[in-house]
């Protein structure tokens, strides 16, 4: 085998065009996955976790028969949380409640815009 220095792979490294648009390309494409990683952990799961307890307070006044707040407590919950878990319960809710109310079209409108895979 070749006896390989750190002088010498520093010498190819310049001198060798390909090699640089390569290392460099892998370095990019590394440091955007690494980049995506680190904001699924550090801001989407917390917020992910933190919306699944947004739709509470509008179902307890949904289960008192209190239409109208549970209306407006969904409304708040999907505005802040859509896209989320908890917020795409809380469309549901949502609508739910505009069916008991008798607004069947808007009911079925955000029953449209509902995704819960």
């Amino acid at each position: 085998l070749e006896d390989i220095s750190g002088q010498q792979i520093k010498d190819q490294f310049k001198k060798n065009k390909r090699l640089r648009i390569i290392a460099f390309s892998v370095g990019g494409v590394l440091l955007l996955v690494l980049g995506y990683f680190i904001w699924y952990q550090m801001f989407f799961l917390p917020a992910n976790e933190k919306s699944k307890d947004s739709y509470w307070e509008g179902l307890n006044y949904a289960k008192k028969d209190s239409t109208e707040v549970a209306v407006e407590e969904f409304r708040a919950a999907v505005r802040k949380y859509d896209g989320k878990v908890g917020g795409e319960v809380a469309q549901f809710l949502y609508a739910r409640q505009l069916m008991s109310q008798g607004e069947f079209k808007k009911a079925f409108n955000e029953l449209e815009e509902v995704d819960l895979e």
